[in-house]
């Protein structure tokens, strides 16, 4: 016997998940079915594409001039692997590729091109799409992958790709030895216009006079002097800089000073601390909102304030945005810039007093020579510096138009695309395996979501958390042909067994109840939730268990509409318990023989009204003392609870109840209103048998006994009987049997 325990959780085991795969099998097999088929058709109607691949190189080259500061020009940019991408990809490249593709075929005296690619359109249309282009990293190395529907197809326009390319990186390498070119010949120009004018200057001054002999000490002098000039007039350009820039930003600094007086200024700090408190302020909410609802007072309290933040952020955000209105740390950072100009300024300006003082040093060294030698000497070194700026510029034109002839791209092939022989698509493999893993996790999906639905009692753990009682007795799902000799009343090893299991199991309970002899005039009451659990067929096996035993067994049929003793039995009986309740025979003519010893059968004969009606008569309660004195045991087997109310109205009559739970049968809600219409009866004993359990406990039972009655042979390596245990049983309510015995 057992009893009920707090229910835990279940562990889902290997054996659950297979249960509900089998019990939701169609399921399974139609969404697979559907998903397969249609993935085998989406499959089928892919068009055919074939993939060519191509490679291309990238060769760092040095640039046609190297870096030099008295030109002030510098090499090409060296363009990265991912701007080489970039520039695949471009639609710039589509067009350049169908270009190449026409001057190809109008060099090899083509009309057309003879793949059709010149044509169609919607290759270029689709041209990112069709064409893939990437590098292994740490690599120079392009890979092109062209998709197309037409191996031939694709293997030309790869290498169309990579053709095109590199005539557009040759082209942009001649551009830009051209640009370099215009520019240092511009450049070369300019400083021989430069030499010319200083030339002349000096030229002149020699016709005047201004080169006169000096000694050595006062030409050091003189160049010194020379030198410092210079320096002095660098210096006053960058005071005239500097002295711009300080104007500058003291207007700004003023626009400022006036934002400031009218109150506009605005604060980037402020954002950032909106910010925080809204967080804090939902993180709050989100913490009062699993204990209260949206009107309570706290919570109400708490929107108001992330209103309120959400307002001021905004206001902040759109004026941290308005140029108009600066910030407080725009405002500190044209101050601190407006320092640092103030102090570069007084650097330069110091620098400048400083480079005047030193050039009236040097120009009293030189006291003793003219003006006009002093003059002449700047002019020539102002010649000279013209003459080799003029020098360097030529000679970087004269490298530049040796390398304009001899430019070259940055790329190069180094792979040609080979016409693919088989297409990569439809890929047959990878469809099905992708519809097959779809398809199981939808179909599992589905079992589940219809499992998690269906709230029929299936297993134990349900049972144990909806039932109030013990559990006497499990049958295991039996096989087809035990199955139909159970219905036949000839019950398998295996059924013997569980029966007479549940015969002591219920002996046990009712003496747990406190009658001291369990079959001395007991009636039990066996119902169900719902037709079609087995309560009849339990009843009969019951009843010849408990007369195998040795007691006088009265079986009653109380089910009026659709009785099943008659054909349980395999008799016709006419008359029975509705001939009792309307007086037209006695109990004592009703009752007939059976098959088994010591029981007797009150079959439900021929209701002529209403049954429950019938039931509800008076005579029902007499009826049900005189059956209790007609036998040691009364079995009644009685409708469906849930259907109709003839149980509900034996069931005040009755010692006990057993009722049947057929596993699948019913769902947890009519179990539920079933045993509170039970309960409410106050049964001495409510107990439970369950019907079609899992096969995995069938191995306790009949395994382990050797049976031997009659001829009949069972399952599971036993011969058919009386199980062994039945002696145990015995012996559980001897005393009741032999009391019975002496009556």
């Amino acid at each position: 016997m057992e009893y009920v325990r707090e229910a835990t959780a279940s562990d889902v085991s290997f054996r659950t998940v297979v249960g509900i795969a089998w019990r939701r099998k169609w399921v399974i097999l139609v969404v697979l079915a559907f998903v397969m088929g249609a993935t085998v058709q989406l499959t089928r109607r892919q068009p055919q594409m074939w993939r060519a691949n191509a490679q291309m190189m990238i060769i760092h080259r040095a640039g046609p001039l190297a870096a030099s500061p008295e030109h002030g020009l510098t090499n090409p940019l060296m363009e990265t692997t991912s701007t080489q991408l970039a520039l695949l990809r471009s639609d710039t490249m589509a067009g350049r590729t169908l270009a190449w593709l026409k001057n190809d075929a109008f060099e090899r005296g083509k009309a057309a091109d003879e793949l059709g690619m010149v044509e169609d359109q919607s290759i270029w249309r689709n041209f990112q799409r069709n064409v893939r282009v990437s590098s292994p990293e740490g690599t120079n190395i392009i890979n092109v992958e062209v998709s197309l529907n037409h191996p031939e197809r694709a293997r030309a326009l790869a290498d169309a790709v990579c053709n095109a390319f590199v005539q557009w990186k040759l082209e942009l390498a001649r551009q830009s030895v051209e640009d370099i070119r215009r520019q240092l010949q511009g450049r070369a120009e300019q400083a021989g216009r430069q030499l010319q004018d200083a030339e002349q200057v000096v030229a002149r001054m020699k016709r005047a006079g201004a080169a006169v002999e000096v000694t050595a000490h006062d030409q050091a002098a003189v160049e010194r002097y020379v030198e410092q000039a210079a320096q002095m007039a660098a210096t006053r350009q960058a005071v005239a800089v500097q002295q711009s820039r300080l104007r500058d930003l003291e207007g700004r600094m003023g626009q400022v000073r006036a934002t400031v007086r009218q109150g506009e200024l605005g604060d980037d700090g402020q954002v950032s601390q909106l910010q925080q408190q809204l967080g804090l302020l939902e993180t709050e909410r989100a913490r009062l909102g699993v204990r209260f609802g949206p009107q309570h007072p706290e919570m109400r309290v708490v929107d108001a304030q992330i209103l309120d933040v959400k307002g001021r952020l905004a206001r902040a955000i759109q004026s941290s945005f308005d140029a108009r209105r600066p910030t407080v740390q725009a405002a500190a950072a044209l101050y601190e810039e407006y320092k640092q100009a103030q102090t570069m300024l007084s650097f330069r300006q110091a620098e400048l007093a400083a480079a005047a003082q030193m050039r009236s040093e040097f120009r009293r060294d030189a006291a003793r020579v003219p003006d006009a030698t002093l003059a002449y000497a700047k002019a020539e070194r102002d010649a000279q510096l013209a003459r080799n700026l003029y020098s360097s510029a030529q000679g970087s034109l004269n490298a530049v138009e040796l390398s304009r002839d001899i430019a070259a791209g940055n790329v190069q092939v180094s792979s040609q695309a080979i016409t693919p022989l088989d297409p990569f698509q439809p890929d047959w493999a990878r469809s099905l395996t992708l519809g097959l893993v779809v398809a199981l996790s939808l179909a599992a999906l589905a079992a589940l979501g219809i499992e998690q639905a269906d709230r029929r009692v299936r297993t134990a753990h349900d049972i144990r958390r909806l039932i109030p009682g013990p559990i006497i007795g499990r049958l295991p799902e039996l096989p087809r042909p035990d199955a139909r000799a159970l219905a036949g009343m000839e019950a398998p090893p295996l059924a013997l067994e569980v029966y007479g299991m549940a015969r002591a199991s219920l002996a046990m309970a009712v003496r747990a109840s406190g009658v001291e002899e369990p079959w001395r005039r007991h009636v039990v009451m066996v119902t169900s939730a719902v037709p079609g659990e087995g309560k009849s067929v339990t009843a009969a096996q019951m009843a010849r268990s408990l007369a195998r035993s040795g007691r006088s067994v009265l079986l009653v049929d109380a089910d009026l509409r659709r009785p099943t003793q008659n054909r349980l039995f395999r008799t016709a009986e006419p008359v029975g318990l509705a001939e009792v309740l309307t007086g037209a025979m006695t109990l004592d003519e009703a009752v007939v023989a059976s098959d088994t010893e010591g029981l007797v059968i009150l079959h439900s004969g021929q209701a002529t009204g209403n049954p429950t009606e019938m039931i509800a008569r008076r005579e029902m309660r007499e009826i049900v003392e005189a059956m209790r004195n007609r036998a040691d045991v009364t079995i009644i087997d009685v409708p469906a609870c849930a259907v109709v109310a003839d149980a509900l109205l034996i069931a005040p009559y009755v010692d006990s109840i057993l009722h049947v739970v057929g596993m699948g049968m019913v769902d947890e809600e009519t179990m539920e209103r079933t045993l509170a219409a039970l309960h409410a009866a106050a049964p001495k004993t409510l107990a439970f048998f369950l019907n079609r359990t899992s096969r995995e406990r069938a191995h306790s039972y009949g395994g382990r006994y050797y049976y031997r009655y009659g001829e009949y042979a069972g399952t599971n390596g036993t011969a058919a009987a009386t199980p062994m245990l039945e002696g145990t049983a015995r012996e559980s309510d001897g005393s009741a049997a032999g009391s019975s015995r002496q009556s």
